[in-house]
Protein backbone atom coordinates (compact mmCIF):
# COMPACT_ATOMS: atom_id res chain seq x y z
CA UNK A 1 0.00 0.00 0.00
CA UNK A 2 2.96 2.56 0.63
CA UNK A 3 5.08 1.00 -0.83
CA UNK A 4 7.31 -0.09 1.99
CA UNK A 5 9.15 -3.33 2.82
CA UNK A 6 7.11 -4.95 5.58
CA UNK A 7 8.61 -4.75 9.22
CA UNK A 8 10.24 -8.11 9.71
CA UNK A 9 11.86 -8.01 5.64
CA UNK A 10 13.74 -4.83 6.96
CA UNK A 11 16.75 -3.79 8.81
CA UNK A 12 15.57 -1.91 11.83
CA UNK A 13 18.20 0.67 11.26
CA UNK A 14 17.51 1.70 8.30
CA UNK A 15 13.55 1.16 8.99
CA UNK A 16 13.46 3.43 12.00
CA UNK A 17 15.64 6.00 9.82
CA UNK A 18 13.26 6.30 7.11
CA UNK A 19 10.66 6.73 8.93
CA UNK A 20 11.38 7.50 12.43
CA UNK A 21 9.55 10.96 13.88
CA UNK A 22 12.01 12.52 16.02
CA UNK A 23 9.76 11.75 19.33
CA UNK A 24 12.04 10.22 22.69
CA UNK A 25 8.33 8.25 23.48
CA UNK A 26 9.21 5.93 20.09
CA UNK A 27 11.35 3.31 19.37
CA UNK A 28 10.95 0.22 17.02
CA UNK A 29 10.04 -2.24 17.79
CA UNK A 30 7.72 -1.66 21.04
CA UNK A 31 6.96 1.82 19.27
CA UNK A 32 5.76 3.09 22.88
CA UNK A 33 8.66 3.01 25.54
CA UNK A 34 6.70 5.65 28.03
CA UNK A 35 4.33 3.79 30.34
CA UNK A 36 1.91 6.81 30.90
CA UNK A 37 1.52 6.83 27.56
CA UNK A 38 1.12 3.23 26.73
CA UNK A 39 -1.44 2.75 29.21
CA UNK A 40 -4.54 4.44 27.33
CA UNK A 41 -3.58 1.86 23.77
CA UNK A 42 -5.19 -1.34 25.49
CA UNK A 43 -3.85 -4.67 24.43
CA UNK A 44 -2.17 -4.50 21.19
CA UNK A 45 -0.80 -7.93 20.01
CA UNK A 46 2.90 -8.10 19.27
CA UNK A 47 3.92 -11.79 17.61
CA UNK A 48 7.58 -13.98 17.99
CA UNK A 49 9.09 -11.72 15.77
CA UNK A 50 8.21 -8.15 17.91
CA UNK A 51 6.02 -7.24 14.87
CA UNK A 52 3.30 -5.02 16.27
CA UNK A 53 0.03 -6.53 14.27
CA UNK A 54 -2.22 -3.17 13.62
CA UNK A 55 -3.88 -3.97 10.12
CA UNK A 56 -6.28 -1.93 8.24
CA UNK A 57 -9.15 -2.59 5.85
CA UNK A 58 -10.35 -0.75 2.75
CA UNK A 59 -14.01 0.00 2.90
CA UNK A 60 -14.72 2.38 0.01
CA UNK A 61 -12.27 4.04 -2.98
CA UNK A 62 -12.83 6.51 -5.75
CA UNK A 63 -13.90 8.89 -3.41
CA UNK A 64 -13.11 12.82 -4.56
CA UNK A 65 -11.15 14.04 -1.47
CA UNK A 66 -13.33 12.45 1.29
CA UNK A 67 -13.94 14.59 4.34
CA UNK A 68 -16.33 13.22 6.45
CA UNK A 69 -18.37 9.72 7.47
CA UNK A 70 -20.82 9.80 9.82
CA UNK A 71 -24.34 7.80 11.15
CA UNK A 72 -27.16 9.81 11.44
CA UNK A 73 -27.83 7.53 14.93
CA UNK A 74 -30.89 6.07 13.71
CA UNK A 75 -30.28 2.65 14.50
CA UNK A 76 -29.82 1.78 10.44
CA UNK A 77 -26.00 1.48 10.38
CA UNK A 78 -25.57 3.37 6.95
CA UNK A 79 -22.35 5.48 6.46
CA UNK A 80 -22.68 8.70 5.30
CA UNK A 81 -19.81 9.91 2.91
CA UNK A 82 -19.04 13.11 1.85
CA UNK A 83 -16.72 14.24 -0.79
CA UNK A 84 -15.30 17.97 -0.62
CA UNK A 85 -17.26 18.73 -4.10
CA UNK A 86 -20.28 18.46 -2.06
CA UNK A 87 -21.65 15.26 -2.92
CA UNK A 88 -23.06 12.56 -0.25
CA UNK A 89 -23.25 9.03 -0.32
CA UNK A 90 -24.61 6.51 1.45
CA UNK A 91 -22.92 3.23 2.43
CA UNK A 92 -25.17 0.38 3.18
CA UNK A 93 -23.85 -1.87 6.45
CA UNK A 94 -22.88 -4.52 4.17
CA UNK A 95 -20.00 -1.88 2.42
CA UNK A 96 -21.93 -1.43 -0.67
CA UNK A 97 -22.91 1.99 -1.84
CA UNK A 98 -26.18 3.58 -3.26
CA UNK A 99 -26.54 4.50 -7.18
CA UNK A 100 -27.63 7.67 -6.24
CA UNK A 101 -26.51 10.21 -3.04
CA UNK A 102 -27.70 11.53 -0.61
CA UNK A 103 -27.32 15.02 -1.79
CA UNK A 104 -25.37 16.25 -4.55
CA UNK A 105 -24.59 20.03 -3.92
CA UNK A 106 -21.74 20.47 -6.33
CA UNK A 107 -23.26 23.07 -8.75
CA UNK A 108 -23.80 25.33 -5.29
CA UNK A 109 -20.26 24.17 -3.67
CA UNK A 110 -16.89 26.49 -4.19
CA UNK A 111 -14.52 24.04 -4.81
CA UNK A 112 -11.67 23.92 -7.37
CA UNK A 113 -9.37 21.08 -8.79
CA UNK A 114 -6.65 23.26 -7.11
CA UNK A 115 -3.73 21.00 -5.14
CA UNK A 116 -4.96 21.69 -1.19
CA UNK A 117 -7.79 24.07 -1.95
CA UNK A 118 -9.13 24.28 1.63
CA UNK A 119 -12.57 25.54 -0.12
CA UNK A 120 -15.72 23.24 -0.50
CA UNK A 121 -18.13 20.84 1.24
CA UNK A 122 -16.54 20.76 4.71
CA UNK A 123 -18.52 20.25 7.45
CA UNK A 124 -22.11 18.40 8.33
CA UNK A 125 -24.07 16.96 11.77
CA UNK A 126 -27.53 15.03 11.91
CA UNK A 127 -29.96 16.91 14.44
CA UNK A 128 -30.26 14.45 17.87
CA UNK A 129 -33.69 13.90 16.73
CA UNK A 130 -32.97 13.46 13.22
CA UNK A 131 -34.96 9.51 13.27
CA UNK A 132 -38.10 11.86 13.95
CA UNK A 133 -37.43 15.16 12.20
CA UNK A 134 -35.18 14.14 9.37
CA UNK A 135 -33.00 17.20 9.83
CA UNK A 136 -29.77 17.88 9.56
CA UNK A 137 -26.87 20.29 9.43
CA UNK A 138 -24.08 21.38 6.73
CA UNK A 139 -21.71 23.53 6.39
CA UNK A 140 -20.03 24.63 2.76
CA UNK A 141 -17.82 27.41 0.86
CA UNK A 142 -19.98 29.31 -1.99
CA UNK A 143 -19.98 32.36 -4.42
CA UNK A 144 -23.09 34.57 -3.83
CA UNK A 145 -24.04 36.78 -7.13
CA UNK A 146 -21.41 39.45 -6.46
CA UNK A 147 -18.68 37.14 -6.86
CA UNK A 148 -18.06 37.16 -2.68
CA UNK A 149 -16.85 33.75 -1.09
CA UNK A 150 -18.88 33.09 2.00
CA UNK A 151 -19.20 30.23 4.35
CA UNK A 152 -22.49 29.13 4.33
CA UNK A 153 -24.24 26.55 7.38
CA UNK A 154 -27.63 25.41 6.50
CA UNK A 155 -30.88 23.23 7.42
CA UNK A 156 -31.91 20.57 5.02
CA UNK A 157 -34.57 17.85 5.72
CA UNK A 158 -34.30 14.08 4.49
CA UNK A 159 -37.19 13.09 1.90
CA UNK A 160 -40.21 11.66 3.83
CA UNK A 161 -40.92 9.33 1.00
CA UNK A 162 -37.38 8.22 0.88
CA UNK A 163 -35.00 7.64 3.87
CA UNK A 164 -31.92 7.67 1.29
CA UNK A 165 -32.36 11.12 -0.27
CA UNK A 166 -32.11 14.84 0.95
CA UNK A 167 -34.89 17.01 0.18
CA UNK A 168 -32.33 19.79 -1.65
CA UNK A 169 -35.66 22.50 -1.41
CA UNK A 170 -35.94 21.94 1.98
CA UNK A 171 -32.20 23.90 2.34
CA UNK A 172 -32.94 26.74 5.59
CA UNK A 173 -29.89 29.10 5.73
CA UNK A 174 -29.05 29.61 8.90
CA UNK A 175 -25.60 31.54 8.95
CA UNK A 176 -23.51 33.19 6.47
CA UNK A 177 -20.00 34.68 6.96
CA UNK A 178 -18.09 36.75 4.13
CA UNK A 179 -14.70 35.13 3.56
CA UNK A 180 -11.43 37.76 3.22
CA UNK A 181 -9.49 35.02 1.94
CA UNK A 182 -9.67 31.26 0.01
CA UNK A 183 -7.89 29.29 2.65
CA UNK A 184 -8.95 28.80 7.05
CA UNK A 185 -12.31 28.17 6.05
CA UNK A 186 -13.23 26.35 9.53
CA UNK A 187 -15.32 23.43 9.05
CA UNK A 188 -16.74 21.48 11.90
CA UNK A 189 -19.90 21.56 13.02
CA UNK A 190 -21.32 19.18 15.95
CA UNK A 191 -24.03 19.04 18.43
CA UNK A 192 -22.65 18.92 22.27
CA UNK A 193 -24.20 16.45 24.43
CA UNK A 194 -26.74 20.09 25.78
CA UNK A 195 -28.56 19.45 22.18
CA UNK A 196 -27.32 22.73 20.91
CA UNK A 197 -25.08 23.49 17.19
CA UNK A 198 -21.30 24.46 17.99
CA UNK A 199 -19.62 25.82 15.00
CA UNK A 200 -16.29 26.24 14.47
CA UNK A 201 -14.87 28.85 12.37
CA UNK A 202 -11.75 29.73 10.56
CA UNK A 203 -10.00 33.36 11.35
CA UNK A 204 -10.70 34.21 7.75
CA UNK A 205 -7.49 32.86 6.41
CA UNK A 206 -4.42 34.49 5.20
CA UNK A 207 -1.01 34.29 7.16
CA UNK A 208 -1.11 35.77 10.81
CA UNK A 209 -5.11 37.01 11.21
CA UNK A 210 -4.14 40.27 9.37
CA UNK A 211 -7.30 41.46 10.00
CA UNK A 212 -7.61 44.34 12.32
CA UNK A 213 -5.77 45.89 16.13
CA UNK A 214 -6.49 42.23 17.40
CA UNK A 215 -7.17 39.86 14.14
CA UNK A 216 -10.70 38.02 13.55
CA UNK A 217 -9.63 35.51 16.19
CA UNK A 218 -9.45 38.28 19.45
CA UNK A 219 -12.20 39.96 18.31
CA UNK A 220 -15.56 38.93 20.07
CA UNK A 221 -17.39 41.17 17.46
CA UNK A 222 -16.70 39.41 14.55
CA UNK A 223 -17.47 35.27 14.20
CA UNK A 224 -14.53 34.64 12.12
CA UNK A 225 -11.85 32.44 14.58
CA UNK A 226 -14.96 31.38 16.82
CA UNK A 227 -16.26 28.59 18.18
CA UNK A 228 -20.15 29.37 17.54
CA UNK A 229 -23.01 28.17 19.86
CA UNK A 230 -26.86 27.78 18.56
CA UNK A 231 -30.01 26.58 19.71
CA UNK A 232 -31.87 25.32 16.09
CA UNK A 233 -34.91 24.33 17.61
CA UNK A 234 -36.28 27.74 17.44
CA UNK A 235 -35.94 31.56 16.62
CA UNK A 236 -34.31 34.50 17.98
CA UNK A 237 -37.01 37.87 18.39
CA UNK A 238 -34.76 39.86 15.96
CA UNK A 239 -35.44 37.44 13.41
CA UNK A 240 -32.34 35.42 13.37
CA UNK A 241 -33.12 31.60 12.13
CA UNK A 242 -31.45 30.20 15.25
CA UNK A 243 -31.97 31.32 18.94
CA UNK A 244 -28.75 32.59 21.44
CA UNK A 245 -28.51 29.96 24.29
CA UNK A 246 -29.43 31.82 27.62
CA UNK A 247 -25.87 30.80 29.22
CA UNK A 248 -23.37 31.73 26.04
CA UNK A 249 -20.55 33.83 27.72
CA UNK A 250 -21.03 36.34 25.60
CA UNK A 251 -24.60 37.50 26.16
CA UNK A 252 -24.87 40.50 28.06
CA UNK A 253 -21.23 41.92 26.34
CA UNK A 254 -22.43 44.80 24.19
CA UNK A 255 -19.45 44.56 22.39
CA UNK A 256 -19.34 40.61 21.48
CA UNK A 257 -21.53 38.46 19.44
CA UNK A 258 -23.99 36.74 21.37
CA UNK A 259 -23.29 33.25 19.10
CA UNK A 260 -19.44 33.30 20.26
CA UNK A 261 -19.23 30.58 22.79
CA UNK A 262 -15.09 30.29 22.45
CA UNK A 263 -12.22 32.75 21.04
CA UNK A 264 -8.88 32.88 20.08
CA UNK A 265 -8.99 29.76 17.17
CA UNK A 266 -7.01 30.22 13.69
CA UNK A 267 -8.29 26.91 11.85
CA UNK A 268 -10.62 24.11 13.54
CA UNK A 269 -10.83 21.54 10.77
CA UNK A 270 -11.99 18.64 13.30
CA UNK A 271 -13.67 18.02 16.56
CA UNK A 272 -15.05 15.43 18.42
CA UNK A 273 -17.45 14.98 21.46
CA UNK A 274 -15.69 12.49 24.22
CA UNK A 275 -18.20 9.77 25.31
CA UNK A 276 -16.86 9.52 28.68
CA UNK A 277 -15.84 6.85 30.55
CA UNK A 278 -18.55 3.61 29.88
CA UNK A 279 -19.00 2.98 33.23
CA UNK A 280 -18.29 6.43 35.42
CA UNK A 281 -19.30 8.67 32.27
CA UNK A 282 -16.05 10.93 33.47
CA UNK A 283 -15.57 13.18 30.59
CA UNK A 284 -18.90 12.69 28.71
CA UNK A 285 -19.64 15.66 26.25
CA UNK A 286 -15.93 17.06 26.79
CA UNK A 287 -15.51 18.80 22.90
CA UNK A 288 -11.90 17.94 21.39
CA UNK A 289 -10.41 20.41 18.80
CA UNK A 290 -7.20 20.06 16.48
CA UNK A 291 -6.08 24.01 15.83
CA UNK A 292 -3.68 23.87 12.97
CA UNK A 293 -0.91 26.87 13.98
CA UNK A 294 1.26 28.95 11.51
CA UNK A 295 4.92 27.83 11.66
CA UNK A 296 5.55 26.48 14.69
CA UNK A 297 2.88 25.06 16.67
CA UNK A 298 -0.70 22.92 16.35
CA UNK A 299 -2.49 22.27 19.19
CA UNK A 300 -4.96 19.70 20.59
CA UNK A 301 -7.73 22.33 22.67
CA UNK A 302 -10.65 21.30 25.03
CA UNK A 303 -13.27 23.65 24.32
CA UNK A 304 -14.69 25.95 27.48
CA UNK A 305 -17.55 28.10 27.57
CA UNK A 306 -15.66 31.74 26.97
CA UNK A 307 -12.24 30.17 26.41
CA UNK A 308 -9.84 32.02 24.86
CA UNK A 309 -7.17 29.93 22.61
CA UNK A 310 -4.53 32.70 22.25
CA UNK A 311 -4.62 32.98 18.68
CA UNK A 312 -2.80 35.53 16.86
CA UNK A 313 -1.34 36.58 20.24
CA UNK A 314 -0.39 33.46 20.67
CA UNK A 315 0.88 30.26 18.93
CA UNK A 316 1.08 27.18 20.97
CA UNK A 317 3.05 28.47 23.68
CA UNK A 318 5.13 31.23 22.23
CA UNK A 319 3.83 35.03 21.93
CA UNK A 320 3.24 35.45 17.91
CA UNK A 321 2.39 38.53 18.27
CA UNK A 322 4.29 40.55 21.25
CA UNK A 323 2.45 43.41 21.97
CA UNK A 324 -1.12 41.57 21.82
CA UNK A 325 0.98 38.58 23.90
CA UNK A 326 1.06 41.11 26.13
CA UNK A 327 -1.92 43.00 26.41
CA UNK A 328 -3.68 41.87 29.50
CA UNK A 329 -7.33 42.93 28.37
CA UNK A 330 -7.68 39.80 25.90
CA UNK A 331 -8.20 37.68 28.87
CA UNK A 332 -6.71 34.29 30.42
CA UNK A 333 -5.82 31.68 27.47
CA UNK A 334 -6.83 28.42 28.04
CA UNK A 335 -4.57 25.55 28.31
CA UNK A 336 -4.01 23.07 25.28
CA UNK A 337 -1.74 20.02 23.85
CA UNK A 338 0.69 21.24 21.96
CA UNK A 339 2.87 20.03 19.39
CA UNK A 340 5.83 21.40 18.00
CA UNK A 341 6.86 21.24 14.30
CA UNK A 342 9.75 19.58 13.18
CA UNK A 343 10.76 18.69 9.79
CA UNK A 344 8.56 15.67 9.26
CA UNK A 345 5.41 17.88 8.96
CA UNK A 346 3.44 16.88 11.99
CA UNK A 347 -0.46 18.29 11.93
CA UNK A 348 -2.45 19.04 14.36
CA UNK A 349 -5.54 19.18 12.21
CA UNK A 350 -5.52 17.58 8.60
CA UNK A 351 -2.62 16.54 6.31
CA UNK A 352 0.68 14.71 7.31
CA UNK A 353 3.12 14.61 4.42
CA UNK A 354 6.05 12.36 5.08
CA UNK A 355 7.83 9.77 3.01
CA UNK A 356 4.87 7.60 2.20
CA UNK A 357 2.55 8.98 -0.86
CA UNK A 358 -0.53 8.68 1.31
CA UNK A 359 -2.37 11.68 2.48
CA UNK A 360 -3.76 11.09 5.78
CA UNK A 361 -7.02 13.43 5.97
CA UNK A 362 -9.02 12.35 9.21
CA UNK A 363 -9.79 10.14 11.69
CA UNK A 364 -13.36 9.03 12.49
CA UNK A 365 -14.68 7.04 15.04
CA UNK A 366 -18.22 5.09 14.07
CA UNK A 367 -20.86 4.57 16.81
CA UNK A 368 -20.18 0.99 16.48
CA UNK A 369 -16.83 1.22 18.18
CA UNK A 370 -14.51 0.75 15.39
CA UNK A 371 -11.92 3.62 14.14
CA UNK A 372 -11.74 4.33 10.34
CA UNK A 373 -9.27 7.32 8.67
CA UNK A 374 -9.57 8.71 5.06
CA UNK A 375 -7.30 9.22 2.93
CA UNK A 376 -6.03 10.20 -0.61
CA UNK A 377 -3.14 9.81 -3.27
CA UNK A 378 -4.29 13.38 -4.59
CA UNK A 379 -5.10 16.20 -2.50
CA UNK A 380 -7.44 17.99 -5.15
CA UNK A 381 -11.40 18.22 -4.96
CA UNK A 382 -12.15 16.81 -8.33
CA UNK A 383 -9.04 13.75 -7.73
CA UNK A 384 -11.18 10.30 -7.40
CA UNK A 385 -8.32 9.11 -5.30
CA UNK A 386 -9.62 8.70 -1.53
CA UNK A 387 -10.30 6.00 0.08
CA UNK A 388 -11.85 4.95 3.41
CA UNK A 389 -9.88 2.69 5.72
CA UNK A 390 -11.08 0.67 8.86
CA UNK A 391 -8.44 -0.13 11.75
CA UNK A 392 -8.82 -4.13 12.10
CA UNK A 393 -7.79 -6.22 15.07
CA UNK A 394 -5.68 -8.98 14.09
CA UNK A 395 -6.29 -10.43 17.35
CA UNK A 396 -9.97 -10.88 16.37
CA UNK A 397 -9.37 -11.42 12.73
CA UNK A 398 -9.81 -15.83 12.88
CA UNK A 399 -13.32 -16.53 13.69
CA UNK A 400 -15.07 -19.71 12.42
CA UNK A 401 -17.54 -19.76 9.39
CA UNK A 402 -16.77 -15.83 9.25
CA UNK A 403 -13.30 -15.41 8.21
CA UNK A 404 -11.52 -17.43 6.33
CA UNK A 405 -8.24 -15.50 6.69
CA UNK A 406 -4.73 -15.79 7.77
CA UNK A 407 -2.28 -12.91 9.77
CA UNK A 408 1.13 -13.13 8.70
CA UNK A 409 3.57 -10.37 9.40
CA UNK A 410 4.80 -10.16 6.03
CA UNK A 411 1.87 -10.26 3.80
CA UNK A 412 -0.48 -7.78 2.38
CA UNK A 413 -3.09 -8.93 1.04
CA UNK A 414 -6.27 -11.83 2.74
CA UNK A 415 -9.14 -13.12 1.18
CA UNK A 416 -12.51 -13.72 1.74
CA UNK A 417 -12.41 -11.11 4.21
CA UNK A 418 -16.40 -10.97 5.59
CA UNK A 419 -16.76 -13.54 2.91
CA UNK A 420 -16.14 -10.84 0.45
CA UNK A 421 -13.31 -11.71 -1.76
CA UNK A 422 -10.82 -9.78 -2.98
CA UNK A 423 -11.07 -7.79 0.10
CA UNK A 424 -7.59 -6.28 1.76
CA UNK A 425 -6.15 -6.38 4.55
CA UNK A 426 -2.76 -3.66 4.98
CA UNK A 427 -0.45 -3.63 7.75
CA UNK A 428 0.31 -0.36 9.36
CA UNK A 429 4.07 -0.23 10.00
CA UNK A 430 4.61 -0.46 13.86
CA UNK A 431 7.55 2.50 13.50
CA UNK A 432 4.47 4.82 11.97
CA UNK A 433 2.55 7.27 14.15
CA UNK A 434 0.33 9.62 12.25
Amino acid sequence: MWHIQECCEMNKTRFCNLLRLHDEDYCFPNVLRNTALNHNLGSVVEDRRGCLQLCLTEVANGLRNPVLMLHANDHTHRMFVAEQVGVIWVYLPDGSRLEEPFLDIKSIVLATPWIGDERGFLGMAFHPNYKKNGKFYIYYSYMDKKQVEKIRISELKVLASDANKADPHSERNLLELEEPAANHNGGQVLFGVDGYLYLFIGDGGKAGDPFGKFGNAQNKSVLLGKVLRIDVDGRSPDGKPYRIPPDNPFVSDPKARPEVYAYGVRNMWRCAVDRGDPVTKKGRGRIFCGDVGQNRFEEVDIIVKGGNYGWRAKEGFECYDTKLCQNSSLGKEEASCRMKRQETGKSGTGFQFGHLNLKLLFFLHFHLGELYFMSTSYPSAYAPHGSLYKFVDPARLVTKDVFNVKFLCNHHTFSNYHGRQNSKIKIISPCLRF
